[in-house]
């Protein structure tokens, strides 16, 4: 798989699958509460599927996360 995506992107990656996993979500769970299908969550996990800053903050509402943290994961401090 040819990826475009820089290294700050695959660890916000990282970060939103360790978030769902934390709060003992499956992808299928994560993906109901985001009106999604299943596919749509394993596919933006495993970098097929890139998000767009409105799934990005509609998938950290779902999980709790402040979007501070996803730009602190751009800006290197986390």
């Amino acid at each position: 798989m040819k990826t475009i995506y820089r290294k700050e992107y695959a660890s916000i990656l990282l970060f939103l699958k360790a978030a769902r996993i934390k709060k003992n979500l499956s992808q299928e769970d994560l993906a109901l509460l985001l009106g999604k299908d299943q596919t749509y969550v394993s596919k933006y996990e495993s970098g097929i599927r890139r998000l767009d800053v409105v799934e990005l903050f509609d998938i950290c509402k779902v999980l709790g996360i402040n979007m501070k943290d996803i730009i602190s994961i751009m800006d290197g401090e986390i």
